[in-house]
């Protein structure tokens, strides 16, 4: 497992930023301890200058009097002990008196009572300097005691935060690994799912609520790849079957006409038969390679505005004739200026040549068939309905499916894509089509599809 997963990743992550965390914190930690080690310094430091410049006497000129040497009594007893060292000066810098250890300590020429750290040649001091009349009061501590006191404070912080950062990388490590092993359990079982056993499902993740959820959809979309595969099988014995049936009957014409010399008129019968058996595979290929076409483009190509008033009377010209042999009257009415559609006209073309043709063969003589094109919250309602026998209702949900006929009655002839080929086109241009229809009271398909324009009015 390399520095590239994602239990790496967390877990350094995690790591760096407890890390930053325990930085921070003991970076505020040592400050605070080392600016009270100082804060304790200046209060010493304070204490030493105030004793003496309280015991000194002021007379008119420095180094006049005595009182010099009595004054530095109260720190001397602690300077002998570690305490601040003191030194007086006169205003202009004159050194007069000062306790024991305070050779190094020269005149402080800076603002008085400031505190600095400063060079002196034996090392750092933190010098005070202090006011008192004529004089200048200086009292000094070493610093270096200071910061060795600091040193072991520094080297136990770090240790603290070394051993505080591996454990948390220990611990990060162990606990992303158990927040990931149902993870890596989804994937077993998602690496054991194959075209053969689209059956089985992940287990539920019951750790994290967002694992269960990924699971549930992971488990949706396994479910609907199932059930597109078994739809492409039973889609694809469908097809073998449709196409092995004109093959089976071209075969036999052909092997019966070869078993003996024919007659010219014999053989014109053979060949008007395998004739209309290659027409029907060839409607059967086209079919197939519409619907090929259209699942693999989920919008048209080169969408053109298609006005549906035109386009319906062109189809219900090009059915009359057939219509009137048959007996059946057909009708179209279209609002004055129809709604227009954005899609390919060539598509729309066969949506309705199918709707309309799919009527006419199932409508007894007689009966009627009618072309309404209407508009509707912003779709253009394109509706064919007949006075045929109607569709029992279990076989409704099943009508688009491919293949798919109702027997007997309406099922008869055909390739059983008509009404598959309808409803993928009407979805191809983002719209759908349906079915309304009862046993012997007449069927209506409508396709709903999105217009650029409203209609002006109603057909009658």
């Amino acid at each position: 497992m390399g520095p590239s997963s994602l239990r790496w990743r967390l877990t350094l992550w995690y790591t760096l930023v407890l890390a930053l965390s325990l930085l921070l914190l003991e970076t505020a930690l040592y400050l605070a301890y080392r600016n009270s080690l100082v804060q304790g310094c200046d209060s010493r430091l304070s204490a030493a200058a105030t004793a003496v410049a309280q015991g000194l006497r002021h007379p008119t000129e420095p180094g006049e009097g005595g009182g010099l040497e009595e004054a530095l009594e109260p720190v001397i007893g602690g300077n002998q002990s570690g305490g601040p060292a003191v030194v007086i000066f006169s205003r202009d810098g004159r050194r007069l008196a000062a306790t024991g250890g305070a050779e190094p300590i020269t005149f402080f020429r800076v603002a008085l009572q400031t505190r600095r750290f400063e060079g002196v040649g034996q090392g750092e001091y933190r010098l005070l300097a202090l006011p008192a009349g004529a004089y200048i009061v200086e009292a000094a501590l070493p610093w270096g005691p200071l910061e060795e006191s600091l040193r072991p404070v520094r080297w136990l912080l770090a240790a603290v935060l070394a051993l505080c950062v591996g454990a948390a990388g220990a611990g990060g490590w162990a606990l992303v690994a158990a927040a990931l092993r149902p993870i890596d359990r989804v994937v077993a079982a998602a690496s054991r799912i194959s075209e053969q056993s689209l059956s089985e499902r992940l287990p539920a993740a019951a750790s994290a609520r967002e694992l269960h959820t990924l699971v549930e959809v992971l488990n949706g979309m396994i479910e609907r790849l199932a059930a597109a595969v078994e739809t492409q099988k039973r889609f694809t014995a469908d097809a073998s079957h449709e196409l092995r049936t004109p093959v089976t009957v071209v075969q036999n014409e052909v092997e019966v006409a070869l078993v003996k010399p024919r007659s010219p008129r014999e053989y014109q019968a053979v060949l008007r038969s395998v004739l209309e058996e290659c027409q029907r595979m060839s409607r059967l290929v086209a079919d197939l390679l519409m619907l090929a076409r259209a699942d693999s483009l989920p919008r048209p190509l080169r969408p053109v505005e298609v006005p549906l008033d035109d386009l319906c009377r062109l189809v219900v010209e090009e059915f009359q004739p057939r219509a009137q042999a048959r007996g059946i009257g057909l009708t179209v009415a279209t609002p004055v200026s129809g709604p227009a559609v954005l899609g390919d006209p060539n598509s729309l073309r066969r949506l309705l040549e199918n709707l309309v043709e799919n009527a006419v063969n199932h409508t007894p003589a007689g009966g009627r068939v009618g072309v309404r094109l209407t508009g509707q919250d912003g779709q253009a309602v394109l509706s064919v309905w007949d006075t045929g026998p109607g569709i029992p209702p279990e076989h409704l949900p099943h009508l688009f499916e491919r293949f798919y006929r109702v027997e007997p009655g309406r099922g008869a002839g055909g390739t059983g894509l008509g009404l598959a080929i309808c409803d993928q086109i009407a979805r191809q241009h983002g719209g759908s089509l349906r079915v309304e229809s009862s046993d012997r009271q007449g069927t209506e398909l409508i396709a709903s599809l999105p217009y650029l324009s409203a209609s002006h009015g109603d057909p009658p």
